[in-house]
């Protein structure tokens, strides 16, 4: 292989990790729990417009790069909830904690609701936790479409200023399974929010405006065979 031939397979990868900054909170599930174990990982990027002190502080940076993995738990008898626990990481957002509990699945079926709350914390940044709504439908092998709503507010400090951020967060999202171990979720977000950056000093604000972003993203998850 010749070294330009090298060069345009690491450019697409060169490309993902430079989108690994943190973007609004990622949701990397569909609303039906998987019992057992699952992983895998997730990108998204962010687009909209250009502020003028830039996109930093505010939820809408540049993107994420996010790995994750779950356990989850599923009543035999489908009269109580299901359960997933989780942890993700991405490069600025660091680790994370998602709680997700779904109604009990014999209540709706083919379709599937639940709460959970997604708990961020990284240096710098404050701790971000957003508890969100999650609902859809799928059909036995696994195919179909669920939405995410959520909200969070957070404060972070640096050395001469604190950022405050707060944002409503939606998600679209299809479920797409690839054989009986993978499934794909293919997303699309909208984040509307507000951000204000104050200097600590002279409490100068730098920054004081709504801010929005529409996202898209894709997930590649791994799980123990569908029954």
């Amino acid at each position: 292989m010749g070294r330009h031939s090298r060069i345009g397979t690491w450019t697409p990868i060169a490309a993902l990790l430079a989108v690994g900054q943190g973007c609004a909170p990622m949701v990397v599930h569909g609303p039906h729990v998987q019992g057992g174990l699952s992983g895998g990982v997730s990108a998204a990027v962010g687009g909209g417009p250009t502020y003028s002190n830039g996109d930093d502080p505010g939820p809408f940076m540049v993107g994420a790069l996010v790995a994750h993995a779950a356990y989850g738990w599923q009543p035999a008898c489908g009269r109580a909830p299901a359960v997933r626990l989780g942890v993700q990481t991405s490069v600025v957002a660091g680790p994370a904690a998602d709680l997700y509990v779904q109604a009990p699945p014999r209540w709706l079926g083919a379709g599937a609701i639940g709460i959970g709350l997604l708990s961020e914390g990284g240096a710098g940044h404050g701790r971000r936790q957003m508890p969100y709504v999650q609902a859809g439908i799928a059909n036995g092998r696994g195919l179909g479409a669920n939405l995410v709503l959520g909200r969070y507010a957070v404060r972070g400090e640096a050395s001469t200023y604190t950022d405050d951020e707060r944002a409503t967060v939606g998600w679209l999202s299809t479920e797409l399974p690839i054989g009986t171990l993978v499934t794909t979720h293919v997303h699309y977000g909208f984040a509307k929010g507000h951000v204000r950056r104050r200097s600590l000093r002279s409490r100068d604000e730098f920054v004081d405006e709504d801010r929005w972003s529409h996202l898209g993203g894709v997930t590649f998850e791994m799980h123990r065979a569908r029954r």
